[in-house]
């Protein structure tokens, strides 16, 4: 099974301190896989090495929805 890599892609934000929130689901906790995922942010243009990581690296172990805030 291959990783996926995808990318969830949110409007231009004001700048402003906020809170974004987002839904995370475990697609593979039967056979023991984890979902983990990184949040990460650009202020200069849409190219994705432009890209840099906040927080920590999330996991998701549950196949349930949960919500996520950063």
């Amino acid at each position: 099974m291959i990783d996926a890599n995808n990318w969830l892609i949110s409007p231009l934000l004001s700048g402003r301190e906020q809170t974004i929130r987002f839904w995370v689901n475990n697609f593979k906790p039967k056979t023991g896989g984890r979902e983990t995922f990184d949040v990460l942010v650009s202020s200069t243009d849409i190219d994705t090495t432009s890209f840099v990581k906040i927080g920590d690296t999330c996991v998701q172990e549950s196949s349930k929805w949960i919500e996520n805030k950063r």
